[in-house]
């Protein structure tokens, strides 16, 4: 069902083109079995039943060029001028005139392109113009000359006519208005789609995809108040810079995103969180212990010496704690970070931790 209402209507996140969409179908449907009904009954003149055939096929054909053919707006016009302009006059002539149903359509029509094309600008205004005004002369042209009009044949087939008119022009009106619904709730979901893009990208860091440090400034202490033990480690690549002078930011940005990929790989193992803080530094926060943590460093070590790369080795070093009660994030950070230190400059391809781990 969800597939042919996709291939029907279009694609939900265009609600305004979807749920016209609907509506030209509704009422394309409604004009035919208008002209059914109105050639079976005799209610109105043959005339309009041959126009209310011609209209619903009309309203089939624009619907299918705005759906198929790229062509929305221009037929959104062709519609808004088309109803007001040709539908209410033809309808007032064959179908009694102000005794009819034309003042329903009229008022129909004008709800539904003041709801629907708000964002038409002036040719939303001289179509909602038109339906104001276009039954006014019909007016003063059927009291001058009532002739011009097609009467009901008796009191009891106007009644007919004007209930039938009425359940019918409601029904559609209540399908526009639950189209109307659904086109606020597609832009909804459309701006929380986009809410949650805008989140995801202030978020994540673009080159590496890996959380960005507001998630590392979020979630230090609901991890730190809610784990029993945590392990913070800095994680540096070593002599990235000559990487990145020698052989250029391309190949460094193709480095650093391997390696995010092994530090995704190792979060998801040790239930934690990767976060990349900027240039070849990196965090992991482990809610294990510290000698987990210690051999999940040195797995991710060894993945990435063994990673080909094409101008050769690459290594990190890094520094590992175990995060205290109460040590805040900065603390933990720069106490890591002294480790780091330590072991860039005890030969680096190597991790420092505060412990005899080391």
């Amino acid at each position: 069902m969800k597939t042919v209402l996709q291939r029907l209507l279009g694609d939900k996140n265009f609600p305004t083109q979807y749920t016209h969409h609907a509506a030209l179908i509704t009422c394309s449907c409604g004009y035919l079995f208008s002209a059914w009904f109105n050639y079976h009954y005799q209610i109105s003149d043959i005339s309009n039943v041959y126009f209310q055939l011609a209209l619903g096929s009309f309203l089939a054909w624009i619907w299918f060029r705005s759906r198929f053919h790229n062509q929305f707006n221009t037929m959104a016009i062709v519609f808004m001028m088309l109803m007001p302009i040709l539908s209410v006059p033809v309808n007032w002539f064959f179908n009694a005139g102000s005794c009819g149903p034309s003042y329903i359509l009229a008022l129909a029509t004008l709800i539904y392109i003041s709801a629907t094309f708000r964002h038409f600008g002036v040719y939303q205004k001289i179509a909602q113009l038109l339906c104001v005004l276009i039954p006014l002369p019909l007016l003063l042209l059927e009291i001058q000359n009532p002739d011009l009009i097609f009467n009901y044949a008796d009191l009891h087939t106007q009644q007919v006519d004007l209930i039938v008119s009425f359940v019918l022009v409601s029904l559609v009106m209540l399908l526009l208005m639950s189209a109307n619904t659904m086109h606020f709730r597609l832009e909804q979901q459309k701006v929380e789609a986009l809410s949650d893009q805008l989140r995801l990208l202030s978020e994540q860091d673009s080159l590496t995809g890996l959380s960005n440090r507001r998630i590392l400034d979020r979630e230090y202490d609901a991890w730190q108040s809610n784990t029993d033990q945590l392990c913070l480690a800095i994680i540096d690549l070593d002599w990235f810079k000559q990487v990145n002078d020698n052989y250029g930011h391309a190949y460094g940005d193709h480095v650093l995103r391997t390696l995010a990929g092994l530090l995704k790989e190792t979060a998801i193992n040790s239930n934690g969180l990767a976060v990349r803080l900027g240039g070849e530094e990196f965090v992991l926060l482990m809610p294990i212990s510290q000698m987990e943590a210690f051999t999940c460093l040195n797995v991710l070590a060894d993945k990435l010496r063994n990673t080909h790369f094409e101008h050769g080795t690459i290594t990190f070093s890094a520094g590992l704690i175990k995060v205290k009660s109460g040590d805040t994030q900065i603390e933990s950070l720069k106490k890591a970070d002294t480790l780091l230190y330590d072991a860039k400059n005890s030969g680096r391809d190597r991790i420092a931790t505060s412990h005899y781990l080391q």
